[in-house]
């Protein structure tokens, strides 16, 4: 049985896998059926694959995030069902704890960082009375052994 990898070049598409995540990628082409009938073909190989290995693909976590000038020219209707019910395109994923979208303008991400920063901040403002002076006019520092 062929590993994965080979599987994927077969129909033109890169792995990136990380822990237990991993990522199909396509670069696709300026034609929209080419490129679907591309990912298609390499999403049943990949099924395929993954049924001789006695894996299980969780059909629930799998996201479909198209990055294209174009949106327009992918509509949803051309998914396949390989993977048990249909994933339809989102408009942003989580990749490695950034948060993509499919105009690349990480709105979502500046989001999300201000958020955590301002998070911090308040819990911050909360203890503040209780961190030493010296530490409040110096910072946290790594203490010299």
């Amino acid at each position: 049985m062929a590993p994965l990898d080979h599987v994927a070049r077969l129909h033109n598409l890169n792995i990136t896998s990380y822990a237990n995540d991993t990522q199909l990628i396509l670069s696709l082409t300026k034609d929209p059926l080419i490129a679907k009938s591309n990912l298609n073909e390499g999403i049943k190989a990949v099924a395929e694959w993954m049924r001789n290995s006695k894996l299980k693909l969780n059909s629930d976590k799998t996201e479909v995030l198209i990055l294209s000038a174009n949106p327009s020219a992918w509509d949803n209707s051309w998914w396949l069902t390989t993977l048990g019910a249909a994933p339809t395109p989102t408009d942003h994923a989580r990749n490695l704890g950034v948060i993509l979208d499919s105009t690349l303008s990480m709105t979502k991400q500046a989001s999300a960082v201000s958020s955590s920063c301002f998070n911090t901040l308040r819990m911050l403002c909360k203890i503040y009375r209780w961190i030493p002076t010296d530490t409040r006019r110096t910072g946290p520092r790594q203490q010299q052994t």
